[in-house]
């Protein structure tokens, strides 16, 4: 399993919500490292 943070994860760690780190993305201002077998976005601390 790869070590990171999910969506979820990220949002409630940052008092946001999962719409809103998607939002982010497609402003091009965040974007996963990578992506589990099942799609799932995996975020790394940078």
């Amino acid at each position: 399993m790869t070590a990171g943070w999910t969506i979820g994860q990220l949002a409630k760690a940052v008092d946001g919500n999962v719409p809103t780190v998607r939002y982010y993305e497609r402003l091009k201002l965040l974007s996963p490292s990578t992506r589990r077998p099942l799609r799932y976005r995996v975020y790394e601390e940078e």
